[in-house]
């Protein structure tokens, strides 16, 4: 899933118009940051927007890539990882 698949060709984020209610007190301190950015409130918007995406599609690769690692290992994979260390404990050795 990428950040823009939803959106038209060539369309950005910062050209997006949001049409959702914003309550007074967050409004107040999205005005204020825009300032202190210097960038328009609307551009604010899209850029938090972006990294909400961003975010969420950064936690479902975690969750993907969990589910992979929490699944047992084959017995090729058992028998490749069992030979590696002690191949790896036979370097080691001879260092200490």
């Amino acid at each position: 899933m990428t950040i823009r698949h939803w959106m038209p060709e060539g369309a950005s984020l910062h050209a997006v118009r949001l049409n959702g209610v914003v309550a007074p007190c967050e409004q107040h301190e999205a005005e204020a940051l825009a300032r202190e950015k210097e960038v328009s409130r609307s551009r604010l918007y899209a850029i938090a927007l972006e990294e909400y995406l961003r975010r969420h599609e950064s936690r479902a690769m975690l969750r993907e890539l969990n589910a992979v690692y929490q699944a047992e290992p084959e017995a090729n994979e058992r028998a490749l990882a069992e030979g590696m260390a002690r191949q790896q404990r036979r370097i080691v050795e001879g260092e200490w």
